[in-house]
């Protein structure tokens, strides 16, 4: 059939078929052949092998060729089940399946489907839209339509070889799309009219309906892509403002467009929504001398993108630790066979006691006490070797063990590494204990209080006293006694007279500093409370933090003199700290409870005479200290206290010369003696600080009260008390 149109007119034609015979007996004689060619060979899968999953090795015949090591064939089971099999001289691994593709087929072009061979020809020479729009759906195809009054124009169409009538409408969409026109369905009724974003209401709704001619709504169910993952390659294929709907609970698409744009998406989601692994071949792999990780490295060199093969790029590895196997991916058979040979070939090591040199990098200790800690282990001696540089070696070696010689470690402290001179199962075995022991360190937060009480009415028995009776009233339900009756010990012998201290205590206070706050609040209400120093210092799990606030107060120790009368006086001068030191070791267990060696002193130098014929004037150290061992929770605070000291004073005071003059001296003058006792109490809190966010906010707190500080000082605080409010 042919039709012919120039402006109003158009010409029909009829065309003639010519039919193909068909030769039955040669048909007859291919389906004989067929049947005796086909068998069916029943195979028995040993029940550890997963379904679809064939043996990767078959057994083979003695070759009668020469047989080149580590070559693979494949081969085919029941005429469609291929696998891969191996060399005569290789071992199966544990593990090694093989799962071939079922092969994944690509919907062909909707739009080759609708213009599909036929008998029917066009030609029209500046004929109006109208005119082409009734031969095509009216005379053509005999289905109701309605066309716009604002559709015009004329365009020129001609078909290079005869179409079928399913293309009729494609052709006709492609001519009023130059006119800037839309084909829409309306149940069963074409509706020709401008292209606009309305242009589509009413149109046909379908579900993913290839056939359907002109455009609507289409919704495509999608099975193997996401609908929001498509409708980010569909959407810049549609003209700006198109209606594209997407429905991710039912992995659904919805597009609106005319006929070609939806036959667009047609074809986009027939290249993307497929079952890639059904194209795919997978083989899976045991190892059994070299882990996962190290030959997944390997084989990405030789196939991945860095390799410089023709297969780079071309298989995919997947590692299965659990197993210690590899999964291979990939679309050819023969690739699956290239990465079994160089797993082959590459899952071996060196003779299991030969011994290499492995070099660790310590990433939170110290190599050199790690080096003592493997040398316990493995019970070897110790030897340090110091050279030039800056760097220590440390050295340790055992002699024979049932796995040969024991391993040799070398700290190299310059770079913090360890050295390590062993076989490859002894280096495993250090491995699993540097992977345990070579961890993020704890630190600890330790906030103390050093304060000086006096001691006068209420607390003349002592704060101990004054806690066990409940001086402190409802704050003393946060308190509980840990110790009574330490025994403090001196850090160093005195260097002169000193008064001793008495027996001390120990209590933990619930609720931190805040709770101490309070204590030294009801305190600060009944005597004089001194804060002598409040330090904040973090410090690593089992480390020693040190606090040293006061002076180095000279004291001679020796004087000499020479014989000749010239001779120069020499004394010999020690220096002694004195001050506030604090010294303080947490060690923090699993539970949370951390353990505290803390050690405090507090010292002052005051005057001393020398008396007799030595003419040395030093000054005599006053102190009071103790050594303890307590163990509290995290945020907990620990109250040590019971360090009294007492001074006394003399003085006389009265008219200037008379009050000297003996036995009647008093009468013009009069002698005083005060005493003064005072009690040592010292309140420290550990905080364990576990990672980063707990050091930043640790900080930022340690901050805020500095910040509070500087406000109490700027508005003029008029009460002692306001120092602990903060």
């Amino acid at each position: 059939m042919v039709i012919c149109g120039e402006k109003k007119g158009f010409v029909l034609r009829n065309k003639g078929l010519v039919g193909n015979a068909v030769i039955r007996p040669l048909l007859a004689v291919g389906l004989g052949l067929a049947l005796v060619a086909c068998t069916v060979q029943q195979t028995a899968q040993p029940p550890a092998t997963p379904p679809q999953a064939v043996s990767a090795v078959q057994p083979q015949p003695a070759p009668q060729a020469p047989h080149n090591p580590g070559a693979f064939a494949v081969a085919q089971r029941a005429a469609q089940t291929p696998a891969l099999q191996a060399s005569a001289t290789a071992a199966a691994p544990m593990i090694d399946e093989f799962y071939p593709s079922i092969g994944g087929k690509r919907a062909k072009s909707a739009l080759k489907r609708n213009l599909g061979k036929g008998d029917i020809s066009l030609e029209f020479q500046r004929a109006e839209i109208t005119e082409i729009v009734s031969v095509i759906l009216g005379d053509l195809l005999g289905v109701p339509f309605t066309i716009d009054l604002d559709v015009r124009g004329t365009a020129s169409l001609r078909t290079g070889e005869p179409i079928s009538a399913a293309g009729l409408v494609p052709v006709l969409e492609a001519v009023l799309a130059s006119a800037n026109a839309v084909l829409v369905n309306q149940g069963g009724v074409y509706r020709v009219s401008l292209a606009d974003a309305q242009s589509f209401s009413g149109g046909a709704v379908g579900a993913n309906m290839p056939g359907a001619n002109g455009g609507g709504f289409e919704v495509f169910p999608l099975s193997y892509i996401g609908a929001a993952e498509l409708a980010k390659i569909i959407k810049p294929l549609l003209p700006e403002g198109r209606p594209l709907a997407v429905d991710e609970t039912r992995n659904i698409l919805i597009v609106a467009g005319s006929g070609p744009e939806l036959r667009t998406v047609r074809d986009t989601i027939a290249v993307f929504d497929v079952d890639h692994m059904a194209e795919k071949a997978v083989l899976l792999t045991s190892l059994e001398h070299v882990d996962v990780e190290t030959i997944l490295l390997e084989l990405e060199n030789i196939f991945g993108d860095t390799g410089k093969g023709p297969l780079a790029g071309l298989v995919r590895f997947v590692p299965i630790e659990r197993l210690n196997a590899v999964m291979v991916i990939s679309t050819q058979q023969a690739y699956l066979q290239e990465a079994r040979d160089w797993i082959a070939r590459l899952d071996r090591t060196r003779r299991s006691d030969e011994r290499r040199i492995f070099v660790y990098f310590m990433q939170h200790s110290s190599a050199s006490n790690m080096v003592t800690t493997l040398r316990d282990i493995f019970g070897a001696a110790r030897g340090d070797k110091a050279d030039d540089g800056a760097s220590l070696n440390v050295e340790t070696e055992a002699g024979e063990s049932g796995d040969g010689p024991a391993p040799r470690v070398t700290a190299e402290q310059s770079k913090n590494a360890l050295l390590i001179h062993a076989s490859e199962q002894q280096y495993r075995q250090i491995l699993e204990v540097l992977s345990t022991l070579d961890v993020e360190p704890l630190q600890v937060m330790i906030e103390a209080q050093i304060v000086e009480v006096s001691l006068s009415d209420t607390l003349r028995y002592g704060v101990q006293y004054f806690l066990d009776t409940g001086g402190f009233g409802n704050a003393t339900d946060s308190i509980t006694q840990l110790t009574t009756g330490i025994s403090p010990t001196s850090i160093s012998p005195n260097l002169g007279a000193a008064t001793p201290p008495s027996g001390g205590f120990a209590f933990t206070v619930q609720g931190g500093l805040n709770q101490s706050r309070v204590i030294l609040d009801a305190l600060s209400d009944l005597t004089t409370v001194n804060m002598v120093s409040a330090p904040t210092v973090f410090v690593l799990d089992n480390q020693v933090a040190r606090l040293s606030v006061g002076d180095e107060v000279p004291i001679i120790t020796q004087t000499s003199e020479g014989l000749t009368d010239d001779a120069r006086t020499v004394n010999t001068v020690q220096y002694r700290s004195t001050g506030v030191l604090l010294e303080v070791t947490p060690r923090v267990n699993s539970g949370g409870m951390v353990t505290l060696e803390i050690v405090q002193e507090v010292s002052a130098a005051v005057n001393t005479q020398a008396s007799g014929t030595s003419t040395i004037d030093s000054p005599t150290i006053q102190q009071r200290s103790f050594l303890s061992t307590v163990a509290v929770h995290d945020g907990e605070t620990v109250l040590l206290g019971g360090l009294i000291r007492e001074t006394g004073t003399k003085g006389k005071s009265g008219i200037p010369g008379l009050h000297t003059v003996p036995v009647l001296g008093h009468l013009f003058g009069r002698t005083s003696e005060t005493a003064q006792r005072t009690e040592l109490m010292v309140m420290i809190t550990p905080t364990v600080v576990r990672n980063v966010q707990e050091n930043r906010d640790a900080t930022y707190e340690i901050g805020r009260k500095f910040q509070g500080v500087l406000r109490v000082q700027q508005e003029g605080a008029a009460h002692p008390r306001q120092e602990f409010s903060e």
